[in-house]
């Protein structure tokens, strides 16, 4: 009897809010007789806050944790507390846990709102190492270059401050509107392309401003003087051509070997941070991947997918989902859980 943890899909089929043709009868009986199952508390919160204007709906989708049938597995970044899920389920009005379901929305919108600002951080960095060795946008002399490269650092932490603000109170209107899983193609692109062009134009001050001699305090004359420099310099120009889709300009192939060398640089650096496990790490390196190369674009379900990836920390444990994308990455870095998915007979077309 295997340890499994399964996502909300899977939940949501086992209680019969959904009938997911993915996942047959019989494979939901299997499922519960021959595993010890889990779910975690970031695929709880999910629920609760899928499910915060119907009491009837949230009664049946935590009884089975309240029953025991599932096992709740306590992730720290979307913490959920046991009382909370009995004083919900054992509640006879909605309006008795509004505000225990208010709090868990602000979690879910703050912590979604900093996984997104994770991604996006990501892509604003390889975008930039690609085109700074493609148009060679640097100094020979190391200790300028190394000046360049701290006040650009310093203009990326201030575009990321802006992003997240941004991301938080428009996540936040969205969920308001009921339109949040529209949110990453209705406001990501404009997000990221505005925090984009900030850093750029800034960048181009910071580089131009070394070339003036005069990095801290350019004058306004010299500042006009930068900006139509600016206007002329290959590096704006190309920017000019992909305003509607920054990230076409590194899916060429002759910027293969920066992101490749960028992917690496990022994997050395996520594997000395201890939250990052093997598993969550393999997330990101694909979502980079699948961003710079295939096109893919950022989706908000990304950063509850990572979440759901940290349940592979603990010992034998598996994961089974009916995500197409996860479910490929699982066949890639965790063979067992994808052969409980096989057993299952979990269709993916």
């Amino acid at each position: 009897m295997a340890n499994v943890t399964v996502d909300t899909n899977i939940l949501y089929r086992m209680v019969g809010i959904t009938e997911n043709p993915k996942m047959t009868d019989d494979s939901i009986q299997q499922l519960k007789e021959k595993h010890r199952l889990f779910i975690t508390t970031s695929s709880l919160v999910e629920v609760i806050v899928k499910h915060k204007e119907s009491l009837s709906g949230l009664k049946k989708c935590l009884k089975p944790i309240v029953e025991k049938e599932l096992t709740p597995i306590h992730i720290g970044f979307m913490p959920l507390e046991n009382k909370t899920i009995l004083d919900i389920y054992h509640s006879s009005l909605l309006s008795e846990v509004s505000g225990n379901i208010a709090l868990l929305l602000k979690q879910k919108i703050d912590k979604e709102a900093e996984l997104l600002r994770f991604f996006l951080t990501l892509t604003f960095v390889g975008v930039f190492h690609s085109i700074r060795e493609e148009m060679n946008y640097k100094f020979d002399d190391q200790r300028t270059d190394q000046i360049f490269l701290a006040s650009t650092k310093m203009l990326l932490e201030t575009a990321v401050s802006v992003i997240l603000e941004e991301i938080q109170m428009k996540l936040g209107k969205a969920y308001s509107e009921g339109r949040q899983q529209k949110f990453t193609s209705e406001e990501i692109p404009g997000i990221f392309q505005r925090c984009l062009f900030f850093w750029i134009y800034n960048f181009y001050l910071a580089k131009h401003s070394i070339l003036e001699g005069d990095l801290k305090n350019p004058n306004k004359e010299k500042l006009e003087n930068i900006t139509q420099e600016m206007e002329t310099d290959e590096f704006r120009d190309l920017f000019k051509k992909c305003q509607n889709n920054p990230f076409s300009i590194i899916r060429k192939k002759r910027f293969r070997k920066y992101i490749e060398d960028y992917q690496s640089d990022l994997a050395t650096e996520l594997e000395k941070h201890g939250l990052i496990t093997d598993e969550v790490l393999e997330y990101i390196l694909l979502s980079a991947e699948n961003t710079f190369i295939k096109g893919s674009r950022i989706e908000k379900n990304n950063t509850f997918d990572l979440l759901l990836l940290y349940c592979l920390h603990i010992e034998d444990m598996n994961l089974i989902t009916l995500d197409k994308n996860l479910s490929k990455l699982l066949r890639t870095i965790h063979e067992s859980s994808y052969q409980i998915m096989d057993e299952l007979c979990i269709t993916y077309d």
